[in-house]
Formats: C-alpha cells, structure tokens, sequence
C-alpha cells in the first residue's frame, strides 16, 4: 500500500488517471486529473463506487474485468466509457492489477475520446443529448404550469400533463380540436389578436384568457409565449391563477357591498334628520304658544322639559347633517395653504376664550406650505385648540403646542397639550366615535374629534391620539402629499 501511494504521488503530473480501488469497488486513493477530466472533488470520488461513473452500457463488462482481475494479477488493457459530473460521455483505455491480497487493485486510466471513430464520438455526443433530453422531459412533465407548443394553424401539438390535470380532457381530446375550442367564448377575438403578434416575433409577457373546463368551469390562465423558429410553432407558458382571480373579484364585491352599505347609511341619515326638521320646528312653535298660555308653575316645569328635549334633538340632527355632508363632499378646492395662517386665523376666533384662559400658542412648522382643502385644515385646528382649551386643568395654564415636519412622503402636523387627558385603557375605542365624551363638561357634545378624523380619512389621511390623565394630550396627524 505505501509503495502504491508512492508510485501514486510520482504521477501526479501524468494524464493518465491513476487510483486505488478497494475490494467493494470504492476509491481509496487518486490523483488530480481524476478531478480534472471528471469534474468530482477528491473528496466526491471517495463516496462513489467506481462502477457509478462508467457508461450503464459497459458495466456489466468493466464488473467482469475486475472480478477476472482478482482471480488473475495480470489483466490486459480493456476500453470503455465514464460519464462526467455534468454528463458528457469520455472514451478511457485503463488497465487493473491486483497489488495486494486484501483485494484491492491498481487502476491507470487513458484518455482515448479524440483517438475514438467519429462514430463513436457521434454515438457519445447522442447519448449526452439523450440524458440531457430526459432532464428537459421531466422538467416539462412534472411541471406545475401549463406547457405547450402550438402549430400556426391552432392546434397543440405538445401538453405537459398539467392540461389534462387543470381542463379534465385528455390529451388526444385536447389536441384532436383548435385550442379556440377550450377559450371562452368572450376571450377569443383577443386571443386571435395576441396569437397572431406571434408571427411578427413578438414575444407574448402576462396575456390573461379564460379556459373551459370539460365540468364547465371557468379557468384564468396567466400566459407567456414567443415563437420557436420560422415555422410558426409557438412554445407557451401558461399559469393557473384562479385562486388568485376569484380571491380578487371576493374583496372587489365586499368593497362594493362596504360603500353600498355606507352610501345607504348616509342616506338614511340625511333624509332621518331631513324629515325631522319640521316636527322638531313644529314642537319648539307649540311649546311657545303654551308658555303664552295661563300654565300653572308646574305645568311650566313641563314646558322646558320639552323644549330642551328639542333642542337636544335639533342639535343631533344638525351634527348628522354635518357629518353627512363631509362625506359626501367630493368638490373640496385643493389649494397651497400656510398652516401659521391658518392657525392665526383660529386663534382670532378663539381669542375670547384664550384671553380668559391665559393659554399659551406656541408653534413650530417647520413644514408650513401644505396643499390642502382650506375649510378642511381650518376645521382640524378650530376643533384641536378649542378641546385643548375646554379640557384645560385647573391645576395650571393651558400651553398648546402646534407643529409640523416632513417624513418621507407625508407631512407630520402635532398638536399637544398640557390639560386633563384621557383614560386611553377605558376609552382608546372611542376617542373618536360619533357624539362620544369623556369629561362632565356641560358643553361637550362628542362632535369635534369625529368631524375632525373625518375630515382627515376623506383626503387619505390618519391621526392616532396619546394621552395620560391630569398631563395631557397628542394628537398625531399625517397627511398624504
């Protein structure tokens, strides 16, 4: 074994291919050019029996040489093919001699490839073809989309399983009628139009059609297709992607279904409030005639009783009638707007109430220019500073803080204080639910926060609140631009 591994590292330059084989046909020892010609590691050939890399057609041959080998320590020079790593077929002259009774034996391989005949390298480069053939038919064949090579005449001419699978026709059914047969009706003309670009060379990328299935289903299929060569045939690449479609068209509906339902409660509540208005007129003029009337003090007593009940009424009908008409504003102007403006412009109106108050306006946009709907804007700030003011502490002067600044692709607009908060953990839900309040404040009416999120959400935009009790608010605005 040593002298083996001596001769072994002497013809480390030789061409030849040299190995040690033990008595289970597995290389215990080879120099490079094994790697070389055959494209395995060192380490590869050590885990491969040696009768793996000979051609399957001579190894019933190359097993008889090595078991006369054993039996007889002289062995004439045999001829035979092995097969690379990547499948090409190599001609090899090798020679085996026993070299110790362990059985193992010294193998010396040539390479005779280009002294072979032309047919035999013929023969070779047919039988690479062939395997590399099989690959590409079991590709074709275990497929999970639809293939397929079609005649300019349109007919198929070849399917992978996969159609018989999907459309439920076999394959001579498929192929024995025009592929118009299995089109919907409704997609033929426009798979005419894209099948006849084909011959102009142009390559067909994501053409959608519908197949029939022999239940009669609808099939959509997603296809790619180009021409082979001059002869017209068409090779196509077609996948299913029903699920896909019918999953798109179920939230198309539950969209269409959402806005219908919206549209009708929009509906509802104008023309609920609409046809109030007179009734609700009808009891503030009755309870007017009645006061004028001889009414005893409790009778009286009754008498206001009704007339808050309908002005709490009229209130509410005038707060679904704004509402109503901020959803269904689509004519909003968008124009260039100065936020500092805007906020000037409210704080004069609140100017009364931030006099008493003492407050405090400080502002900070470094974004000033937005564009925007003027009345929108207007009403975001008119809301936020007037519930800071109303839900101030007592405990200390109201500051406001009013900012903005870029963030990617949207302006971020804070509007912070300093008053009584709210209890996010009982009322996170509701902050800005329709006529929701969270402070016995008698002027409160729940309407602010629900026009002011509104407003936002009809341009695309979002606000998110953050509060803690008796320290304060934020409010988080990001508008689109």
């Amino acid at each position: 074994m040593k002298t083996s591994s001596v001769y072994i590292k002497k013809k480390v330059l030789n061409n030849d291919l040299i190995t040690i084989v033990n008595e289970k046909g597995y290389f215990v020892e080879s120099n490079p050019q094994w790697s070389v010609l055959l494209g395995y590691t060192t380490k590869e050939l050590l885990t491969i029996p040696f009768l793996t890399l000979v051609h399957y057609e001579d190894r019933n041959r190359t097993r008889e040489e090595i078991e006369n080998c054993i039996q007889n320590p002289s062995s004439r020079p045999i001829k035979g093919r092995l097969i690379s790593k990547v499948g090409d077929v190599i001609w090899f002259e090798w020679i085996m001699t026993k070299i110790n009774y362990e059985g193992e034996f010294l193998l010396i391989a040539k390479n005779v490839t280009e002294h072979e005949p032309e047919e035999s390298l013929i023969e070779a480069e047919l039988i690479a073809l062939k395997l590399k053939n099989r690959q590409l038919e079991d590709l074709f064949n275990l497929s999970q989309d639809l293939i397929t090579i079609s005649k300019p005449e349109g007919y198929f001419t070849k399917l992978n399983p996969q159609w018989s699978k999907t459309l439920g026709y076999s394959e001579k059914e498929l192929m024995d009628n025009p592929y118009l047969t299995f089109v919907h009706p409704d997609d033929r003309n426009d798979t005419i139009a894209e099948a006849a670009k084909q011959f102009d060379g142009t390559t067909i990328f994501n053409f959608r059609n519908r197949y029939i299935t022999k239940e009669g289903e609808v099939v959509w299929l997603d296809w790619n297709a180009t021409a082979l060569d001059h002869t017209g045939e068409v090779f196509g690449i077609a996948r299913n992607i029903t699920n896909a479609i019918k999953q798109e068209q179920k939230i198309e509906a539950t969209l269409q279904e959402l806005m219908a339902k919206n549209k009708q409660l929009e509906d509802y509540a104008y023309i609920t409030s609409h046809n109030l208005r007179s009734p609700v007129a009808n009891i503030f003029m009755l309870a007017k005639f009645l006061e004028e009337s001889n009414l005893n003090e409790e009778q009286m007593g009754y008498i206001d009783m009704i007339k808050n009940s309908a002005e709490i009424l009229n209130n509410t009908m005038k707060d679904l009638i704004n509402v109503v008409q901020i959803n269904q504003s689509t004519d909003m102007v968008i124009q260039s707007i100065s936020l500092q403006e805007i906020c000037t412009k409210v704080e004069r109106q609140l100017s009364a109430l931030i006099m008493e108050t003492g407050a405090k306006i400080i502002t900070n946009f470094e974004v000033d220019e937005i564009s925007y709907s003027i009345a929108y804007i207007t009403s975001v700030f008119l809301n936020l500073i007037s519930n800071s003011l109303k839900y101030r502490s007592p405990a200390r002067v109201p500051e406001i803080q009013i900012s903005s600044k870029k963030i990617d692709n949207r302006i971020q607009l804070l509007f912070e204080d300093n008053g009584l908060g709210i209890d996010l953990k009982k009322y996170k839900d509701k902050v800005f639910g329709f006529r929701k309040t969270f402070h016995n404040n008698g002027d409160a009416r729940g309407l602010g926060l629900f026009i002011v999120k509104s407003q936002i959400e009809a341009l695309k935009g979002t606000i998110t609140v953050d509060s803690e009790l008796n320290k304060g608010t934020k409010f988080t605005i990001n508008i689109v631009i």
